[in-house]
């Protein structure tokens, strides 16, 4: 039965495997709420096969804007039919950036799914070496984001991550997997929030990569002010993917997408890069939309091997 308090990742996971219990791992951001599920099969046979630190795939992903919560019993009763599955408790293992949002969450599920396992991950849980000068300032989003990239390539590679969420985030990690650091800049729908409430006549839009004009210049002041965000993100990708291969030593380097705000973007992202940088391979840019998610269950794999 879950307490009034949730509990440490570590102390979840050893609650967890008592009860072999599936994992959800939560990415709790600043705008909505993203939840994947991990295939325990395919794991549990990596872990046979002797390896320590297998890369998930999530087996279904859903995102929700916070008053949205009522959805979640329904997506798990897809997931959760049969038995042995239905008889044991889930572990909710989580990372945020919100604890308003983490207690708003955790209460839903107080009342929802009482037996469940409530854990929440700390960014010194997080296994990924960082050259970040104060490493208990950064964010445990771009941590697990990080971790993820790096063990997403089936050889040691650098990687730029563009996470495209309330804040726009552009991180690298070295070929050796070390977070080397990033940039953050506001993000789409926060461009667009502030344009609207800072000026008295531009109108009130939000992000979709489906409302980006195809030409320049735009005709209407819609069409302007979205192109002026996607263009001005697009510009922000492509300096500081100059700096970052300058950074890493590397004539090219694959890129990541991620984020909310970055369904759909990737087509337009890679048109545009790939004509300013030709010798930016298309095939090196691709969305990933679990990332996060990812790099929460290999951070649960590494706390469970050492427990």
């Amino acid at each position: 039965m879950m307490n009034n308090t949730w509990l440490t990742a570590r102390e979840g996971i050893a609650k967890a495997n008592a009860h072999l219990s599936r994992t959800i791992a939560v990415d709790i951001g600043n705008t909505s709420y993203k939840l994947g599920m991990f295939n325990s099969s395919q794991l549990d046979a990596a872990r046979a096969a002797g390896l320590p630190f297998s890369y998930p795939f999530s087996i279904d992903d859903l995102r929700i804007l916070p008053h949205q919560l009522k959805v979640i019993p329904i997506w798990l009763s897809i997931f959760l039919r049969k038995p042995d599955l239905k008889s044991r408790p889930l572990l909710w293992l989580v990372s945020s950036v919100n604890r308003t949002r983490t207690q708003t969450f955790f209460e839903f599920l107080i009342e929802k799914r009482p037996d469940d396992i409530f854990a929440v991950l700390d960014q010194a849980d997080v296994p990924i070496q960082t050259d970040y000068t104060d490493p208990t300032q950064l964010g445990i989003d771009r941590k697990l984001a990080a971790l993820a990239a790096s063990k997403r390539f089936p050889e040691p590679t650098p990687v730029l991550i563009v996470d495209i969420g309330t804040a726009l985030k552009l991180d690298i990690v070295s070929r050796d997997g070390i977070f080397l650091g990033g940039v953050i800049l506001p993000g789409p729908e926060t461009q667009l929030g502030s344009l609207f409430k800072e000026t008295d006549k531009l109108p009130e839009l939000h992000w979709s990569a489906r409302n980006i004009p195809a030409s320049y210049p735009a005709l209407n002041t819609n069409d302007a002010v979205q192109l002026g965000v996607a263009g001005g993100i697009v510009g922000a990708i492509s300096y500081f993917y100059q700096r970052a291969c300058r950074a890493v030593r590397q004539m090219s380097l694959p890129i990541i997408v991620t984020g909310g705000g970055s369904i759909g973007f990737e087509p337009y992202l890679r048109n545009a890069l790939t004509e300013q940088h030709p010798e930016t391979s298309a095939t090196w840019i691709r969305t990933v939309r679990d990332l996060v998610q990812s790099g929460i269950e290999l951070t649960r794999q590494s706390l469970a091997l050492h427990q």
